[in-house]
């Protein structure tokens, strides 16, 4: 796995897409974090595994309005950058997983 083309960005997208809930006082999201363990061990079945325990649907840990936590930030701003991270974040792992 670590050797697929998209691996290096995946694996940077799912740290920032982490940082970005954590810092806007998300809740605790157990699953992106074994991802991002699994991805960083490349292990490839446990990366799945996580990456399909996350409810993507509505009502999930997606569904959330990320508040505004720093001075250059407005609502419109940290709602569309969370948007681009889940979008481009689900892309890639798709990608590096084979999921269609």
């Amino acid at each position: 796995m670590k050797h697929h083309r998209v691996y290096p960005e995946a694996l940077r997208t799912t740290a920032a897409l982490l940082k970005f809930y954590e810092d806007h006082n998300g809740l605790d999201f157990r699953q992106l974090r074994e991802c991002l363990a699994a991805l960083e061990r490349g292990d490839q079945p446990a990366a799945y595994k996580a990456f399909k325990a996350i409810n993507m649907s509505h009502h999930g840990p997606f569904d959330w309005f990320p508040p505004v936590v720093f001075a250059n930030e407005n609502e419109d701003y940290v709602q569309v950058v969370f948007e681009a991270l889940i979008c481009r974040w689900q892309q890639q792992m798709r990608e590096l997983l084979d999921i269609r």
